[in-house]
Parts: C-alpha cells; structure tokens; sequence
C-alpha cells in the first residue's frame, strides 16, 4: 500500500473522541497535533513552547503514536501552507531525530 493509500485510511482521534482523516485536516491542526505528540513524548528540553498538558488515555498506545508521527509528518511534507513558525519547528524536530540516529548508531 503506497503512503497516499495509506494516510487516506489512517484516522487521528482528538481530545473529543472525534475522528479525523489526516489529508483532511487543515494544515493547523496537522501541525498542532504534532506539536502535541512531539511535547509529551519527547525530553523536556525539547519541547515547542507552548506546552500544555494533555491526559494521554490508553488509546494512544505507543504503536498508534508512532503511526500518527509518521502519517502526520509525511503529510505535512506534501503541504504548500506551511508557516514560518511551522516551517521552524519542524526543523527543529528534524534536526533532533537526526542527531538523535546519529548517536545511537555504533
């Protein structure tokens, strides 16, 4: 299944127990969601203020997470609206998963 096949089928659930197709999302709360998931699951330092906490609930296992960071990012990436501010952070993010692989490898 190609990445358009699969982001039309993957689904983020909001604080509301709403469900939302990504590729539908406005670019906004793509980027927001992300900057939510990347605040709670990341070392504190590296959070994009501001932070707001957030009650993460068993359906947010570790697996859909990591779904959601990789659907959400890729479809960023195919998006024509990024802001400064997202373009920035996104960056920043980039840049700490890639120095982060870079550490772990022997």
């Amino acid at each position: 299944m190609t990445h358009d096949q699969l982001a039309k089928q993957f689904m983020w659930k909001d604080r509301e127990n709403q469900f939302h197709l990504i590729h539908e999302m406005d670019t906004k709360h793509l980027f927001f969601t992300l900057r939510m998931i990347w605040n709670h699951y990341t070392p504190i330092q590296m959070r994009i203020e501001p932070y707001k906490k957030y009650k993460i609930g068993t359906f947010y296992s570790k697996e859909y997470i990591s779904d959601a960071i990789k659907h959400i990012t890729r479809e960023l990436g195919t998006r024509n609206d990024l802001t400064p501010y997202f373009i920035k952070c996104l960056t920043k993010m980039k840049e700490y998963i890639d120095g982060n692989l870079l550490e772990s490898k022997p």
